[in-house]
């Protein structure tokens, strides 16, 4: 687990780089494109795409392939595994067109091909990667990374062919020329990236130097069960709305009006998910980490109340980025990461790993409305009634929650909180089902299922 670790991270910032951002942008213009119906100009975009996807996956293997000594001695202190990341350079060329074509199938909203090249893709790589490993440990971590990366990229492949496109020829001036703004906007998302990454370092770095390891292995344990939860939410909801805003980023009516409703749906589906969170933390640390990890079981708690402002956040936040604003949309990165260092060092200062998920919570209420007034002055956006209404009930029931299990009784207070939850439950898909038709579309589900 520690060589892969090590493995998969030093190539991490050059598999981002590689990629220049395209996944994302390029989504913004396929979806424009789709919402036309004009498949010559949809051809023509993904060709301008694929091209520049080409090199810019040549040039990042390249890359590792040159850097891979220093890669090594950076990583393990040696460079006996400078073989290993020369070898990676597969991985990264395979990803990079990979996403291109699951670009593609996103921007074009073949969510059904999405989720059977994701599932399958899954499958099969627990599948291949199963025996490597058994047999050959170690040694099996490179093979298995490359075919995995083959499996995700053939899946992609396959099922991007199923759509129609039109076969275009582009010169190289054409390419540079058109490919240009998807490029910039692209090179805006991967900056954004780099220095989200580069401030959790910073704020790793500090949480070592002015307490230690264990603190920063129960800070990362702490983000990433927090994060992988509701970050599920986040992603599952982010492949389709992206690019339908994308396709009417130009309407700032039909724009506020999709973020308003995203915004609704997202909170009904997060604030059970938060709730889940700080009901069940002692049983999920005890199941996915260790007793010892046992003291961040108030920090989980804490920090998922800051999770429900994040998901509140999240419509709002890709509004710019849609719009093709990249200086607006960077300028909120930079100032939302500094917010985030300024109460992480203050929230330590305080009481340790639980003031920093607290001051979390000051910092992600702070965002929302950094993000809600930027979006209000520059996009004619605002909050409509409804996402107001289910932000302030979702806000109570989470701090009421989070109350009960820290300070009542623990009979009293889980028992109350489950009750709780169950009404969350309930109402959210009652509310769900009058927004996009909850019961009817699980009616068909299973009337399909009977009939296989």
């Amino acid at each position: 687990m520690g060589v892969s670790s090590l493995l998969i991270s030093s190539t991490a910032m050059l598999q981002a780089m590689s990629g220049l951002g395209l996944s994302y942008s390029a989504v913004r213009e396929i979806s424009k494109a789709q919402e036309t119906g004009d498949n010559y100009r949809l051809s023509r975009v993904f060709t301008v795409l694929f091209q520049w996807l080409i090199f810019s996956a040549l040039f990042g293997a390249l890359i590792l392939i040159v850097i891979s000594p220093f890669l090594s001695t950076y990583a393990f202190g040696n460079r006996e595994y400078t073989w290993e990341f020369v070898w990676l350079s597969i991985v990264v060329a395979l990803n990079t067109l990979g996403a291109g074509y699951q670009t593609l199938i996103q921007g074009t909203r073949r969510l059904k091909y999405l989720a059977k090249s994701s599932v399958i893709g899954s499958l099969l790589s627990i599948c291949t990667s199963f025996p490597i490993y058994y047999f050959w440990g170690i040694r099996g971590i490179v093979p298995a990374l490359i075919l995995v990366a083959f499996t995700t990229y053939a899946l992609n492949y396959y099922f991007a062919r199923k759509i129609t496109l039109e076969t275009i020829h582009i010169g190289v001036k054409e390419t540079v020329k058109e490919g240009g703004e998807m490029v910039k906007l692209g090179l805006a998302m991967m900056i954004t990236g780099m220095i989200n990454t580069l401030f959790t370092f910073l704020i790793i770095a500090y949480i070592k130097k002015n307490g230690s390891l264990s603190d920063v292995g129960l800070y990362q344990a702490g983000l990433s069960v927090t994060g992988t939860s509701v970050g599920l939410v986040f992603s599952a909801m982010g492949v389709d709305y992206f690019p339908r805003l994308s396709a009417i980023c130009a309407d700032d009516v039909k724009v506020r009006n999709m973020a308003n409703q995203q915004s609704e749906i997202m909170l009904l589906i997060a604030t059970p998910f938060v709730i889940t969170m700080i009901i069940a933390a002692p049983l999920i640390v005890r199941v996915l980490l260790s007793r010892e990890f046992l003291p961040i079981i108030s920090f989980i708690r804490l920090y998922s109340i800051g999770m429900l402002f994040q998901a509140a956040n999240y419509s709002m936040g890709l509004i710019s980025y849609a719009k093709g604003d990249r200086k607006t949309f960077i300028a909120l990165a930079i100032a939302g990461n500094c917010l985030l260092i300024l109460s992480t060092v203050i929230g330590y200062a305080l009481r340790g790993l639980d003031g920093v998920a607290g001051m979390f919570i000051v910092h992600s209420v702070i965002c929302f409305f950094m993000v809600y007034i930027t979006a209000y002055k520059r996009y004619k956006y605002w909050m409509s009634w409804s996402f107001s209404k289910f932000l302030l009930l979702g806000v109570i029931m989470v701090v009421l929650i989070c109350s009960l299990v820290m300070l009542a009784p623990v009979v009293i207070g889980y028992s109350l909180s489950v009750m709780l939850l169950g009404i969350t439950i309930a109402y959210s898909i009652y509310k769900l089902d009058t927004l996009i038709g909850v019961k009817e579309t699980w009616s068909g589900f299973i009337s399909r299922f009977q009939k296989k």
